[in-house]
């Protein structure tokens, strides 16, 4: 028969202590698996972590379990990887997943955030709609009819805005006037919305409504949405 081998003790040992503390602050992080040279595992940590607080749970009971186990138990489990120089295929394993997670959240994310950064500049773009419908509803007041031309508004032509890069505001015919978005609002360049004031004989006042142009209506501000009337007194 074979003699039996003596079993080698590892040159390094894991600390309990250690491994506990790191699974307790960092565990959702995967901050234990680092410290135990598991890197490919470390590295699912911040997979999941983009999408759920998954790893939070499954750290917390792997404390539990560290607890509960004996130092020596953990060393004849992990000391034999933990105690040997950190592994060439592990540290690369741990880099393609990251990499992979990387591709991920610029694929997903960064659309989202465009969108988000689009969505801000189109509000941006519409805060213009104050001055012109006051500028117009005053011409009104005044004249009893709309203006024809921007020379019509005079000294009540709307002032100009930061707003001017993301929309530019074209008089129209009728009391409209149409916003259209520029190429700094890159997913809906050339986009449209056309407010047109309709006059209400019986309380003195145009009423606003902005439901036409090309621009989607889920895109467009509240009141337009909503098929909201938007009321100026003359």
């Amino acid at each position: 028969m074979t003699p039996e081998q003596p079993t080698v003790s590892p040159t390094r040992r894991v600390s309990k202590s250690t491994l506990l503390l790191l699974t307790f602050l960092l565990g959702g992080l995967g901050g234990h698996k680092f410290y135990l040279r598991r890197y490919a595992q470390a590295a699912l940590y911040w997979v999941f972590l983009l999408f759920a607080f998954l790893p939070v749970l499954v750290a917390l009971a792997e404390f539990i379990g560290y607890l509960f186990t004996s130092e020596d138990k953990l060393n004849a489990r992990y000391g034999e990887v933990f105690s040997a120089p950190p592994s060439k295929k592990g540290i690369a394993s741990a880099l393609l997943i990251l990499a992979f997670a990387a591709g991920v959240v610029f694929a997903i994310f960064i659309p989202i955030y465009n969108d988000r950064l689009d969505r801000n500049r189109i509000r941006a773009a519409f805060t213009q709609e104050g001055p012109w419908k006051s500028a117009i509803t005053v011409f009104y007041e005044e004249n009893r009819r709309f203006p024809s031309t921007l020379a019509d508004l005079g000294s009540d032509k709307p002032p100009p805005s930061e707003a001017d890069e993301y929309g530019t505001v074209k008089l129209g015919p009728n009391g409209t006037f149409t916003v259209t978005l520029t190429s700094k609002v890159i997913g809906f360049k050339g986009k449209t919305v056309i407010y047109t004031a309709t006059p209400d004989v019986k309380d003195g006042s145009l009423k606003w409504t902005c439901t036409e142009g090309t621009l989607e209506m889920k895109t467009r501000l509240a009141n337009c949405r909503l098929g909201v009337q938007s009321t100026e007194s003359y």
